[in-house]
């Protein structure tokens, strides 16, 4: 008769000990059932299963703000790019007027235009890939007049890959790279090959490469800079909080020239287009 009382009190504590060693195993996804417990035992596990809810909602409550924080921080180091980029492009605009006087700085604010409506448009964070190369040729219309057609640039991808979603802004900074650091102070014709392709393990590869000075003479020169370069810091951060570990930027030195390049996953998306009713 005594041990019958006494398990009467010791098995639901001891069915709370063990519910308790499992949450650390389940996530705080375990629930003790309060049906058959009475008196304090059942107080103690409505305590218990109360503790868990409020541990639940302060998780959901610190994810929701740490995506809200990667959220701002992931749009600051994108409207930290327009600055960077309007300020090469003003100069080169000033430039070009004291030059010629001409209709070239029409056509660069033209192109101009179609770059600040993109960047300026903060709802978006991936693009079609066709409306990425757009930019990019937009951004190299304005540095081909201030370099004078100094250098070739050629663009190879498949046709297929024109709707395949890529970060905004991601390679315009690349090419940016191997014209400032690259081939911009050689002497003779400098060439840049974009390449986007998609690869057996499901990702999708972008690289600009250049014939350029190389990367040991471009940190040598850099060394004298007054303002540090911003453009690939930014995209491998813009990745990082985009892709969550998924992606990955490299810098290859060629030898000569430089070959950057990324890899992040493949998503194609379908314009969607609505069919008329006869």
């Amino acid at each position: 008769m005594a041990f019958m009382i006494s398990a009467t009190f010791t098995r639901p504590l001891s069915h709370l000990q063990n519910k308790m060693k499992e949450v650390v195993h389940k996530n705080l996804k375990i629930r003790i059932p309060e049906g058959r417990s009475r008196g304090e035992v059942l107080e103690l596990t409505r305590t218990f299963n109360t503790m868990l809810d409020d541990a639940n909602q302060m998780i959901n409550r610190l994810k929701a703000e740490e995506r809200q924080k990667e959220a701002v921080h992931f749009h600051m180091l994108l409207a930290q790019m327009n600055p960077h980029f309007l300020l090469n492009t003003l100069n080169t605009m000033k430039w070009s007027a004291i030059r010629s006087g001409n209709e070239e700085i029409s056509e660069m604010c033209v192109s101009l235009g179609k770059l600040l409506e993109v960047s300026l448009n903060s709802q978006v964070e991936l693009v079609y890939l066709k409306d990425e190369i757009e930019l990019v040729q937009a951004y190299l219309h304005i540095q081909r007049i201030r370099y004078r057609d100094s250098f070739e640039v050629t663009c190879e991808f498949d046709d297929k890959l024109e709707y395949a979603l890529v970060p905004k802004l991601s390679l315009q900074p690349l090419v940016e790279n191997a014209i400032h650091h690259g081939v911009g102070p050689l002497e003779q014709l400098g060439q840049i090959r974009i390449g986007i392709y998609r690869q057996d393990t499901g990702k999708l590869m972008l690289e600009v490469a250049d014939n350029g000075i190389g990367m040991e003479e471009s940190r040598r020169q850099q060394m004298t800079r007054t303002r540090p370069g911003i453009g690939l810091s930014n995209l491998k951060e813009r990745l990082r909080l985009l892709f969550k570990g998924q992606s990955e930027l490299e810098v290859i030195d060629t030898k000569p020239g430089t070959l950057v390049r990324f890899s992040i996953p493949f998503l194609l998306s379908t314009p969607y287009v609505q069919k008329r009713s006869d």
